[in-house]
C-alpha cells in the first residue's frame, strides 16, 4: 500500500520522502487529515462556490487512496463551471504518476 503514488516506478526514494516527511509526525498527520475532512466533507465550506466564475480545473487520480475520487465529484457539483479530469492510471499525485498527461491537460486548460 502506497498512499502517495500509484505507479511506484516514477519517484526515487528521496523524492518520495520529500512528500512523506511532513506527515511523519502522528499529530501533524492527524491535523492534516482533520483539515482535509473539514474542508472537503463539510458542505458549508463550498457555499457560494457556484457564484465563483473563474475558469477552474480539477485534476484527480482515480486511484487516490488519500482523497477518494468521489471527493473530486463532490467539489465539481459545487463548482459547475469547473473542468474535471480524472487520470485513470494515477494515485494522489498525478503530476508524479502520469506527468505527460498531467502537463498536457494543464497546458490545454491554460491555453
Amino acid at each position: 500500500y502506497e498512499p502517495i503514488q500509484w505507479r511506484r516506478a516514477r519517484m526515487t526514494g528521496s523524492e518520495m520522502n520529500s512528500y512523506l516527511e511532513p506527515i511523519q509526525d502522528p499529530e501533524r498527520l492527524k491535523f492534516i487529515m482533520a483539515l482535509a475532512h473539514n474542508l472537503l466533507e463539510t458542505p458549508d465550506r463550498l457555499i457560494g462556490a457556484p457564484s465563483f466564475t473563474l475558469p477552474t480545473l480539477i485534476m484527480w487520480g482515480a486511484h487516490d487512496h488519500m482523497l477518494p475520487v468521489a471527493t473530486a465529484h463532490r467539489i465539481k457539483r459545487h463548482l459547475p463551471q469547473a473542468d474535471l479530469t480524472i487520470f485513470e492510471d494515477c494515485g494522489h499525485c498525478p503530476m508524479e504518476d502520469c506527468p505527460t498527461d498531467f502537463v498536457r491537460t494543464l497546458k490545454n486548460f491554460l491555453l
